[in-house]
């Protein structure tokens, strides 16, 4: 591949190409078809970055990713932002009349505008190309299968297209725009309560809206852009193909940048949308405890891949079960390590023998999206730099859970809470701590972060996720992730937010060094346990019991608990 793509920068006389991991709707999770960063570099991580030159191939990743790329490509791999960013790396790669190609619907506005500053102090330029040339060396690509789409209940969703829409259109009023463009399939999908199974995992429905300060959103087409000449229209550059952006302009448009004005509102969910969440991360919280109990009778005969079928079955014995969120994160040992890991039939770890399992789990409900992590001890003997390891990450997530905040708090704010002690041990963990999460959506919902680069205001009910890590190359992985609801504080004064627990399954017992933990903490754990208590163990059955009840016994009183 690399040589036909070599030949194509010949004939068209440019000096590299951009290959992103993207769709024409900017999704995280790709259909088959559109995986063309791993088939060109043998990556298949969920994001990353290649730039293919006469005479290097680069792969820019994450810190979630560095390991499984330099393990799945030849290309040389570079962290961003570690190591440098894709900016940097142009800055020192340009000369003047540099031509750099790229795919104008595979590129957002707001990036191809920050690259071009740099490329116009270089003298270089940036070539949108006609075609995506992987298509055309793509050795059987394949096809692209029917899409089914289908109604999301009103019931579920809480609001219709018309409420929803409203307060957008006094945005637009306002600024005195004529109409906006909603490229954001995501956002397209909570707008219309209409879902698809386009993807194995995230339900979205892949259209792009105009929308106007009146009248109903009508899908933008060919047909519908001719309408928008001698408009005033608006865009989000970072969420809009540079191939919309020149179709507009084509048509007569004006364009100017707005954020994404559904954004807020789709993340604060309203009281339908809550409701279904909190059935949902029950639902999956019964379901995972449930398979933890059975873990020590099938981890002898199993591995990484198949064990989970047993997680499986027992979320498809909740009625409104849809399938999988993301692909099941199911790890031993130095595959832990890789907080992306992917285990397949053909490649895989046995249990047998492993010191420590990772799952990285969550489903799509019919009013929900889950998503939770836990590590457990497979072995009755751990390493005190184990449990030491485990203690940090739980400390830290315990610090953000119970963390009273005032109303206007980013997630960088609170990002350092859940690092604090691994920071003071000298470690870190290459990732956010905490994403959005959609309502039979994405599992990973923006605006809302909690991460060092997070700039978002968290709100009242907004759901986020509360899951820091460590991470010992090549030896072990441990993560321990809830979903969480932005509530009110209970004081007098308002103006205070808090976190509520969605998710409802106990840590791993035999990890915890209790030596490490304060008196709060503590009191927080048996709190927590109270509430699977009352929540999870009335609809388990024995044997799930048992393995609650070994959990957390000696954090809570489980016969007062049980009979009040």
């Amino acid at each position: 591949m690399l040589k036909e793509i070599r030949a194509y920068l010949r004939r068209i006389g440019a000096n590299a190409i951009v290959i992103p991991h993207n769709d024409d709707y900017f999704n995280e999770d790709l259909r088959p078809e559109d995986e063309r960063l791993a088939y060109v570099t043998g990556f298949t991580g969920s994001a990353g970055m290649a730039i293919i030159t006469p005479r290097q191939a680069v792969l820019f990743v994450d810190g979630r990713y560095v390991n499984q790329a330099k393990k799945q490509t030849t290309f040389k791999v570079l962290q961003v932002p570690r190591q440098t960013t894709v900016s940097e790396w142009f800055a020192r790669f340009l000369r003047p009349n540099y031509i750099v190609a790229y795919d104008p619907w595979l590129q957002s506005v707001a990036q191809i505008d920050k690259w071009a500053e740099i490329f116009t102090r270089r003298g270089a330029h940036l070539l949108p190309t006609p075609f995506n040339p992987v298509d055309k060396f793509w050795i059987e690509k394949p096809k692209a299968k029917p899409v089914k789409t289908f109604a999301f209940p009103l019931l579920c969703a809480g609001k219709t297209t018309l409420q929803k829409v409203q307060p957008v259109r006094k945005i637009l009023k306002q600024e005195e725009y004529d109409a906006f463009i909603l490229t954001n399939a995501d956002t397209v999908s909570w707008l219309l309560n209409k879902r698809s199974d386009a993807f194995e995992y995230n339900p979205v429905y892949l259209k792009r809206l105009i929308i106007y300060p009146k009248g109903e959103p009508v899908e933008l087409n060919k047909n519908t852009i001719k309408a928008l000449k001698g408009k005033i229209v608006a865009i989000d550059t970072y969420e809009t193909p540079v191939k919309v952006k020149q179709d507009l302009i084509d048509a007569g448009a004006s364009i100017h940048h707005l954020r994404n004005p559904f954004a807020e509102f789709q993340a604060v969910k309203n009281d339908f949308e809550l409701k279904g969440i909190h059935q949902a991360t029950l639902a999956d919280s019964i379901a995972v405890c449930r398979f933890f109990a059975i873990l020590p009778e099938k981890a002898p005969v199993c591995n990484e891949f198949n064990v989970t079928k047993f997680l499986q079955e027992f979320r498809q014995e909740n009625l409104s079960y849809k399938h999988r969120s993301f692909a099941d994160i199911s790890a031993v040992g130095k595959n832990a390590a890789l907080p992306h890991y992917q285990a397949t039939e053909e490649q895989n770890s046995k249990l047998d023998g492993a010191k420590l399992y990772l799952l990285d789990t969550g489903g799509q409900y019919r009013c929900g999206t889950t998503d939770m992590t836990r590590t457990v001890a497979l072995l009755d003997e751990v390493s005190p730099e184990i449990k030491t390891r485990y203690t940090q990450v739980l400390k830290g997530h315990i610090a953000l859970a119970r963390q009273i905040f005032p109303a206007g708090t980013t997630g960088a704010s609170l990002d350092a809470l859940a690092r604090q002690y691994l920071w003071q041990d000298g470690a870190d963990f290459d990732h956010g701590t905490g994403h959005g999460v959609g309502c039979y959506l994405n599992v990973h919902e923006t605006p809302p972060s909690i991460s060092p680069r997070s700039r978002e205001v968290l709100k009242e009910n907004m759901i986020v996720t509360n899951e820091p890590g460590f991470y010992a190359k090549n030896k072990f992985g441990i993560r321990i992730e809830n979903m969480m609801q932005v509530v009110r504080a209970p004081f007098r004064k308002k103006g205070f937010l808090m976190f509520e627990m969605l998710t409802f399954v106990p840590f791993c017992d035999e990890l915890i060094d209790t030596k490490m933990l304060t008196a709060e903490e503590n009191a927080w754990i048996a709190s927590y346990y109270t509430e699977i208590l009352k929540r999870v163990y009335p609809h388990v059955d024995e044997t799930t019991k048992k393995w609650i009840l070994k959990q957390v016994s000696r954090w809570v009183n489980v016969k007062d608990v049980l009979t009040c």
